[in-house]
């Protein structure tokens, strides 16, 4: 018994020392972060970032993919679309140990136009094209029942485009700030798609978000055959994760109310680790959820699939030795994080 306990601990210990070619910690800082994602190219000269948990040649998991869409003039240059945004969170070894499966693809392509770097409504075919390609360069690491989509403002309308032209393609849809809203109408289309909304009473793009938000969140709520997958999150009112108005530079974000995005890529916490302030979420069955201090945005999202309706807020079934491989596992990586960091500081 013993010999099979060292031998399960050895076996441990080498997959999380195979993983620190990629693996980073929240504490590493945003250079670190930023740096883990790496850069791509479709077909048409299209590029895109992406970040890969695929754990080497031997690992043959099958990992969800999270799409996240930048907001208008995000996109101007290669990779600006996740230097404005904490979507690179989702990069770091906390994060990442979140899913279910212990990890996630994070795909952030780059609107193709020009100007102000804008989604528009006739890039689905396009964007839906550069997802396709990823996928095949990525053929037996993907959960084509896991598929998530998210936007940010243009993103988040661009999030809706995708959901209405592609509704079969998609586990779960999450617009946050869409500057514009679709007919209540096409929620028919997503009637066994998870949805999440995230939305502002003080939104200027458009005027009181909240207001354009709520009606199709009703419509949606009234035909959905995942009540506990669907999702309002309104703010009366949208700050920083450290509690301020201000941007990186010090300046006062005037637009600040329309930043939601903040709330999710934060895994709905602040900084501190409070639950992310003013904000009230409630789902299609009539329930108001509150986050616990370990879970939030991600431990919904890794329980949406595609085929399977959610029976409960928690989420999907999962195999529990996965789930203890993966505490271990996580638990040796931020260890071995700690060591490497302790050796770069002592250089």
């Amino acid at each position: 018994m013993k010999k099979v306990f060292a031998f399960l601990l050895v076996a441990l210990l080498l997959s999380a020392l195979a993983v620190p070619v990629f693996a980073v910690s929240l504490g590493d800082g945003s250079d670190a972060l930023h740096a883990a994602f790496l850069d791509g190219t479709n077909s048409k000269g299209h590029d895109y970032v992406y970040f890969s948990p695929v754990k080497g040649g031997g690992d043959t998991t099958r990992y969800p993919l999270f799409i996240w869409l930048h907001g208008a003039g995000s996109g101007k240059n290669p990779r600006d679309q996740i230097m404005w945004y904490d979507i690179v969170n989702f990069a770091s070894d906390e994060y990442q140990a979140k899913f279910s499966e212990g990890g996630c693809f994070v795909f952030a392509p780059r609107d193709p136009g020009v100007a102000m770097s804008s989604w528009e409504a006739n890039d689905t075919s396009t964007l839906k094209n550069t997802i396709d390609e990823f996928i095949a360069a990525n053929s037996g690491h993907i959960d084509m029942d896991r598929i998530y989509i998210s936007g940010y403002s243009t993103g988040g309308s661009m999030v809706w485009n995708m959901a209405t032209a592609y509704p079969n393609f998609f586990a779960a849809v999450i617009p946050a700030s869409a500057l514009l809203q679709p007919s209540t109408s096409s929620m028919q289309l997503l009637k066994d798609v998870s949805v999440w909304i995230f939305c502002c009473d003080k939104d200027p793009y458009p005027t009181s978000g909240t207001t354009s938000a709520k009606p199709v969140f009703n419509a949606l709520k009234s035909i959905t055959n995942r009540p506990e997958g669907v999702r309002l999150t309104t703010f009366s009112q949208a700050v920083l994760p450290d509690w301020s108005k201000k941007h990186e530079n010090g300046a006062v974000a005037w637009d600040c109310e329309h930043y939601t995005w903040m709330s999710l890529t934060n895994d709905m916490h602040m900084y501190d680790g409070s639950v992310y302030a003013y904000q009230t979420t409630v789902d299609a069955a009539g329930n108001t959820i509150q986050f616990p201090a370990d879970g939030g945005f991600i431990s919904w999202l890794t329980a949406q699939h595609r085929t399977t309706q959610q029976s409960d807020s928690g989420g999907a079934k999962k195999n529990v030795f996965a789930i203890i491989f993966g505490y271990i596992r996580s638990f040796f990586i931020r260890t071995f994080s700690t060591i490497r960091g302790f050796f770069t500081f002592s250089r």
